[in-house]
Parts: C-alpha cells; sequence; structure tokens
C-alpha cells in the first residue's frame, strides 16, 4: 500500500553469522524473526542478510562451542576459550539432537532400580525467544527402585519450577546453575518426606546434562550436575574423552 515499513529493534548478536555487521548497510535485504529482550522489548531475531536467488533455506541458529562444564554436586561451567580457538557450527537442538538409552537388570536384582530421562525439553521463556533447553538425566538407583523413579517424574519439572523469573542483571550461567541446585534440593527434599512418610529406604544417584544456547553470546553450552558416584564421559571428535 506503499506506506514505509517500522523500525525494528535488533542487538548485533542476533545477526547471522554471530555479530557480522559487514554486510548490514542501508537498503539491505535482511530476513528475521520476531522476538522479545530479557526486558519485554520487541526486536528482531535471526537477522540474516538476504540470499540472493531461488532455493534459498531459513535462517538457521548459529553458535560458538565453547568448554564443557565438569562435573560436581552442582554444574560447573570452565571459563571462555580464546577466540581463535571457538568454532561456529549450526544446528537446531530440539531437532538435531540425537540421544539414545538402555537399561540391563542385575544379575542379582529381581527387576531395574535404575531409570533415565531421554531428552526433555524445559520451556524457558525467560531465556530469550530463540534459546532452547535440552534435559536429560540418569538416575541408578539402589534399595529399591522407588527414589529413582520420583527423581525421573520430578527433577525437571523442579528445576523448571526455578527457572520462572531471572532476577535482572543474571547472566545465563548464573541463573541456569541456580536453577539446577535448586532443582536437585527441593526434589530431595520432597522425596524424603515421601520416604519418611511411608518407611522407604530406596536410594539414588545421578547423573544430568542441561544443553542449552544460544546464550547471550550466541554460544552452545552444556551444563553437567551430579549426586553420589554417577559420572559423564563427554568424547569429543578428536577421539580424546573428558570425564
Amino acid at each position: 500500500d506503499g506506506a514505509a515499513a517500522p523500525d525494528v529493534f535488533f542487538h548485533k548478536k542476533q545477526v547471522e553469522p554471530a555479530g557480522d555487521l559487514s554486510a548490514m548497510t542501508e537498503g539491505a535485504q535482511v530476513t528475521f524473526a520476531m522476538g522479545e529482550t530479557d526486558t519485554g522489548r520487541v526486536c528482531a531475531v535471526h537477522v540474516r542478510l538476504e540470499a540472493r536467488g531461488d532455493g534459498d533455506e531459513p535462517p538457521t541458529k548459529r553458535w560458538k562451542t565453547t568448554p564443557d562444564g565438569d562435573g560436581g554436586e552442582e554444574p560447573e561451567a570452565d571459563a571462555e576459550s580464546d577466540a581463535g580457538s571457538d568454532s561456529s557450527v549450526e544446528i537446531d537442538v530440539e531437532q538435531e539432537l540425537r540421544s539414545g538409552l538402555s537399561r540391563e537388570k542385575g544379575p542379582s536384582k529381581d527387576r531395574c532400580e535404575d531409570f533415565a530421562v531421554d531428552k526433555v525439553k524445559l520451556p524457558i521463556g525467560v531465556l530469550g525467544e530463540s534459546a532452547s533447553c535440552i534435559f536429560f538425566a540418569v538416575f541408578d538407583g539402589h534399595g529399591g527402585m522407588t527414589c529413582a523413579e520420583y527423581a525421573t517424574a520430578h527433577l525437571a519439572k523442579n528445576i523448571l519450577s526455578r527457572l520462572r523469573d531471572r532476577p535482572k542483571g543474571v547472566s545465563d550461567e548464573v541463573f541456569l546453575r541456580g536453577g539446577l541446585i535448586g532443582g536437585f534440593k527441593q526434589t530431595e527434599h520432597n522425596f524424603l518426606q515421601h520416604a519418611r512418610r511411608v518407611e522407604d529406604r530406596s536410594g539414588c544417584t545421578a547423573c544430568t546434562m542441561t544443553v542449552f544456547g544460544p546464550d547471550e553470546e550466541s554460544r552452545l553450552r552444556l551444563y553437567f550436575a551430579n549426586l553420589g558416584d554417577s559420572r559423564a564421559v563427554l568424547g569429543k571428535a578428536t577421539g580424546e574423552a573428558l570425564r
């Protein structure tokens, strides 16, 4: 109808490839989706210079990979690597991340006491319109299956409940770490109350991995957390294994 298009705000961190403003000149044609900042301001996300020609694919999410966190009683995140060692990857976390699980009953057990959570999406809107958060967990039960089964049903929900409201000025890393720790503590507290009432003596260890991205610096992050003697082993394409 000839009306001028309204101005749309975007941050350089939403430009794909990450932060590349070299081609964003006046009059350039771009594609983008609409989202919101943490403060609720409407903005453009996945901003990308429009490719010329037919058959162009829609924009994809882009992150930089960084060293992964190590285990412990709470999620740990290593310091950032030098810019020269970061590499860009294109992946839709929810759709392209592959996973699988297997359980085996011990020879002296009547039934398997172990449980797992496989690829559960945590809908965390406060971390941004374009962010995805996928949760995995393994629970090694002992003395019965009740505790491991309870953790399977409630841990992810308790973590999510701690991630509803984000304080101002808190980074993604600190916010997620706090949610993981709070979710673990809430699950343990609730189960112990239940176990005391019914005199259940079962227990379990836990090992979890949370895949999150992009964070505020357009990176894909892995957060590992464990309780007890369960550990995670991270295998790299180079053949290196980190425990």
